[in-house]
């Protein structure tokens, strides 16, 4: 065996593992096969499952990753708006972070900018435990009057800082 099998195989080992530690963790209630042989299905279908939730929030780990925490309140995910959480789940890898070059290329000051402003608050919207006491420029001006407006002006990077 090659060491670079070796080492390929002491991943796998490591990443299932890892694998193993979250179901347990997200799923205490499910059995695994080796203590209960019947309970293969269930646990299979549970694996699955954690396995998509992580495949998902792939995309969204890059984007904070790339430009901070604040950047996960900039996308927008309203029903008026053509696009969804899952449009940006379903990108590729490669496709994903093709997009961030460009938003780097094109607004990457602008963006992380106003992702620092909102940093403060996403942890605690993540939580689901939203300060009422903090609000927003952006939240006071006109929608018609933004939409006039460049992405990357210094108006648009106010707006996003607390009142």
């Amino acid at each position: 065996m090659a060491d670079s099998d070796l080492g390929d195989l002491e991943k796998d080992v490591t990443n299932a593992k890892a694998l193993n530690q979250m179901m347990i963790q997200a799923n205490p209630q499910v059995i695994h096969p080796s203590q209960q042989p019947d309970a293969l299905p269930e646990y299979t279908a549970a694996q699955l499952q954690l396995q998509n939730q992580l495949e998902q929030a792939r995309n969204w780990g890059a984007l904070m990753e790339h430009f901070g925490m604040g950047s996960l309140a900039l996308v927008v995910t309203d029903h008026d708006v053509p696009f969804n959480t899952t449009l940006v789940e379903g990108i590729s890898v490669y496709d994903f972070q093709h997009l961030l070059r460009l938003l780097e290329l094109e607004r990457g000051t602008a963006l992380r900018s106003m992702a620092g402003s909102l940093a403060q608050q996403v942890f605690a919207l993540l939580q689901q435990k939203p300060s009422c006491s903090t609000s927003y420029q952006f939240e006071m001006l006109d929608l018609q009057a933004l939409t006039h407006i460049s992405l990357d002006s210094e108006a648009i990077v106010t707006a996003c800082r607390p009142v």
